[in-house]
């Protein structure tokens, strides 16, 4: 009985130890795995701290920056709209949206000179730039003078200008109305005003734009006289460097009569420029095509067409001044075909020379019917 009591004895300890022995090794990977999520929390806890105290840096750095007046932006103003990201809105959170980066940070605003802040006149660029900030807003309002008007929600623009021609004049003759063979030109002794113009330019849509040129004129007796010296369309957008024009615009003939008085260089209308082309130019409704020449100087061929009637068509079908035109006996002439219209060929070059030096060279012509008789006809040449 003893020996075999003994045997058990010895056999039980080797039994529970294979018995044990494999349970080991799930609970060995078990606490591996719990230590290295643990590692992993405190990782995370530590990084969130330090993002935490980066946002606070930021913040604080933002807030010494900033001016004590400053106006909010409009893009953090757009940043912070129900439309904005969370992250960028939530207090306390590292960015992580180029929305929220925008929305947390302030443009810092170019310290003012002392002389600018110190209400003294600016006398630098700086000085100014900082005195007074400009904003350009898409509908105009509170843009500078200098800026163009947006219509349309920004797709069209529209310019406006006013210019003044004001003359003191003097002459040994007494009818300055009689001499001068421009209508703008002064008109009377002492003060002059005969050209105030409004000018109007702008884009209509992609492919035109449009002009309009009105003008005030005062007479010799201070009566104001008002008249559309321009009124027309041109395309932006044709192919094969052709452009249409159409409206009431000056002649393309030479290169005084489609310009205005105010981008003279000079007081007086030229004599023969007024007296063959009129007082006012040669201007009037019609329609003009024009093509640049494929050359590797700048060359134009022009061919406009107007109807050529009253002062305006001065050398054409023009009444005169009760029914007399240079002596002769004027017709009332309906205009009966194409014949009758006044037509403007041009061709017009300009080669450089030099930076500094250009040679213009041009040639231009005028034909249509006249009043004088029933089939008389006009043939004005220049360049």
């Amino acid at each position: 009985m003893k020996k075999f009591y003994v045997g058990l004895l010895g056999i039980l300890p080797i039994a529970i130890a294979f018995g044990q022995s494999p349970s080991s090794t799930p609970s060995g990977e078990m606490e591996s795995l719990r230590q290295q999520v643990q590692s992993l929390t405190e990782t995370v806890k530590t990084l969130q701290q330090q993002m935490q105290q980066q946002q606070a840096t930021i913040d604080r750095m933002n807030q010494e920056n900033a001016p004590a007046n400053a106006e909010p932006s409009p893009i953090a103003g757009a940043a912070v709209s129900p439309s904005a990201s969370p992250a960028g809105s939530t207090a306390g959170q590292f960015p992580t949206e180029d929305t929220s980066v925008v929305a947390t940070t302030t443009t810092t605003a170019p310290a003012a000179s002392p002389a600018a802040s110190a209400g003294a006149f600016p006398t630098t660029d700086t000085s100014v730039v900082a005195a007074t900030p400009e904003t350009i807003s898409t509908t105009g309002a509170g843009a500078s003078l200098t800026q163009p008007i947006t219509i349309g929600g920004g797709r069209n623009y529209m310019n406006i200008s006013f210019d003044g021609l004001f003359a003191l004049a003097y002459s040994s003759a007494r009818d300055l109305d009689h001499i001068e063979v421009g209508d703008h030109d002064p008109q009377q002794r002492g003060f002059n005003a005969r050209n105030i113009e409004l000018a109007f330019d702008g884009a209509v849509d992609p492919y035109f734009e449009g002009f309009a040129n009105i003008v005030f004129k005062l007479d010799n007796d201070n009566q104001t006289e008002v008249e559309v010296e321009e009124a027309f369309l041109q395309t932006t957008s044709l192919p094969f460097n052709l452009q249409l024009k159409a409206g009431q615009f000056f002649a393309a003939f030479g290169r005084i009569n489609p310009t205005h008085p105010h981008t003279w260089d000079f007081a007086d209308a030229p004599i023969v420029h007024g007296r063959l082309l009129g007082p006012d130019g040669l201007r009037g409704v019609g329609a003009q095509i024009s093509w640049i020449v494929p050359v590797p100087w700048y060359s134009q061929l022009i061919l406009a067409s107007q109807n050529g009637r009253g002062g305006t068509g001065f050398s054409f079908r023009n009444p005169g001044e009760d029914g007399i035109f240079f002596g002769r006996e004027t017709t009332d002439r309906e205009a009966r075909g194409l014949q009758d219209f006044v037509w403007i060929p041009r061709w017009e070059n300009s080669v450089d020379l030099t930076p500094t030096q250009v040679v213009l060279a041009g040639v231009s012509g005028a034909f249509g019917s006249n009043e004088t008789g029933a089939n008389s006809r006009t043939q004005i040449y220049g360049g």
